[in-house]
């Protein structure tokens, strides 16, 4: 769990998802270049992945995923609540 908190690793821990790699968000968003090289890799290896992040951060490394032949059923996709936005999902 690299760049992973106290409280970030107790949660995965308590799911059991005590290998779970945690990358922090940049304000130059560097950390997308990171988030995409991580996930090819383990998409080679069958991972199934859960995406949460910015509405427009999460169809970047969706597509990037797709593209390596990744389905879709092994993408679940959760956007963030974004400034300016109403209602609940």
């Amino acid at each position: 769990m690299i760049g992973a908190t106290r409280f970030e690793r107790a949660v995965l821990e308590a799911i059991n998802l005590g290998e779970a790699r945690v990358i922090a968000r940049s304000a130059s968003k560097d950390h997308l270049t990171t988030i995409k090289a991580e996930m090819l890799r383990l998409a080679a290896k069958g991972a199934q992945f859960g995406l949460a992040g910015t509405a427009s951060s999460i169809p970047r490394i969706s597509r990037a995923l797709k593209a390596t032949g990744v389905a879709s059923s092994r993408i679940k996709r959760k956007a963030d609540w974004a400034m300016g936005k109403s209602g609940l999902d």
